[in-house]
């Protein structure tokens, strides 16, 4: 391999070092957004599945 290659390779690995936190901080972000917007959907929808049901609390 020459030389300069070899320190492209380098100069591009440290490009992604750096952007790979703030990638990883976005997709931690969507992902936690995602639990709550799905609990919440659940949440709102108990009641009219309990109803659906016939079923009560205790069951």
């Amino acid at each position: 391999m020459s030389q300069s290659y070899q320190a492209q390779q380098a100069q591009n690995h440290a490009k992604m070092v750096g952007r790979n936190p703030w990638l990883a901080l976005l997709v931690l972000c969507m992902g936690f957004f995602m639990i709550l917007l799905d609990t919440t959907i659940v949440n709102i929808a108990i009641p009219s599945i309990i109803d659906g049901l016939k079923a009560g609390l205790d069951q």
